[in-house]
């Protein structure tokens, strides 16, 4: 919730008690030495946003100022700031920021200060200077200073910018994309290879969490939703839908049925004799344990079963999870947050 700029701020304004009426040795402005900066009066200006600021001083202080003939004085300083951004992460990363610099006076109201841009594009821009996350697009300059509830005057430089792409598909979307189809393979597999596709689903459901969290090590803790954690849960629940449709069609496959019959055997003579158990006692529930018989055979229809979720799954979960990549790429590209 930061960003750092390294900038030089020119200010202009003109004190008449500093007016030399003629030119000496037709020199039109005098330069000044930092040591005679310090007798001169300079405007209090400080940035409301700044957390960290540092004035540059290698190899001398990195100061200008040139006295004119009629007043008019010219100021320049180098300066390094960190400043809060109020980022809206809601469609990171493929969200884009508008980061402001405040400038204010410290002391004077604006009974005795007023600062103003000296025109609409005073802010030049290093077009060689790139950003590795960012591209700055556009910078708007405003007086904010109906928007302040006090009466010190105020200055506000805004600088729009759109985070790259690139590296995120590379580092993340692409390789979420992969784990997911990985833990395809298992449909593939035989329902019979239960090491094979349990270790399949447990290892890129471990996968994906890790590849979420490394994500996320450098956000901030927001409490909303942001579009990284709608595609890491996406990526996470359909891992884990492939495991647990694995645990479905491993119970089928392996799902008994017991057959109670109505016969039972003894030996005789050597010999296997089976005979049809008869009504005793006028309750045909009632019978010896020793005449009871229970056979546990595969359910053939479970298993079908089985084996067509596979077949369904097949096609259900890469159709499924494409439609749901071209929802979320066109939702959170056309999608402005509040």
């Amino acid at each position: 919730m930061d960003f750092s700029i390294n900038f030089l701020i020119n200010q202009t304004w003109m004190d008449s008690r500093l007016r030399f009426s003629e030119p000496l040795q037709k020199i039109t402005f005098l330069e000044l030495d930092a040591k005679t900066m310090k007798d001169v009066w300079v405007p209090d200006l400080y940035f409301s946003n700044e957390k960290k600021a540092d004035f540059h001083d290698v190899t001398v202080p990195n100061k200008l100022m040139h006295l004119y003939e009629n007043g008019t004085i010219v100021y320049s300083s180098r300066i390094t700031m960190t400043a809060t951004c109020h980022m809206k992460l809601h469609k990171y990363p493929l969200d884009s920021q508008v980061c402001p610099i405040y400038i204010r006076s410290f002391t004077y109201t604006a009974e005795n200060v007023i600062l103003k841009w000296k025109c609409d594009d005073c802010v030049k821009v290093d077009r060689e200077s790139e950003l590795p996350q960012f591209q700055l697009t556009n910078v708007t300059l405003i007086n904010c200073t109906d928007r302040t509830p006090d009466r010190f005057t105020c200055l506000e430089a805004s600088f729009k910018l759109v985070r790259h792409l690139g590296y995120y598909v590379i580092q993340i979307y692409i390789p979420c994309v992969l784990i997911v189809m990985l833990s395809w393979v298992s449909f593939w597999l035989d329902i019979d290879s239960v090491p094979a596709r349990i270790s399949l689903g447990i290892l890129t459901v471990l996968t994906m969490t890790t590849q979420n969290d490394g994500a996320q090590g450098s956000l901030p803790k927001v409490s909303y939703i942001k579009a990284i954690d709608v595609w890491s849960s996406l990526c996470l629940f359909f891992v884990f839908a492939a495991l647990l449709e694995y645990s479905v069609v491993n119970y089928l496959s392996r799902k008994q049925i017991k057959v109670h019959t109505n016969r039972s055997r003894h030996e005789e003579n050597g010999i296997d004799v089976c005979f049809n158990i008869t009504q005793r006692q006028g309750n045909w529930d009632t019978m010896d344990d020793e005449k009871k018989s229970y056979v546990r055979v595969p359910d053939v229809k479970s298993r079908k079963r089985a084996q067509y979720i596979d077949t369904v799954s097949r096609v259900a979960f890469p159709a499924t999870f494409l439609v749901l990549l071209v929802v979320y790429w066109i939702f959170y590209s056309y999608w402005v947050p509040d």
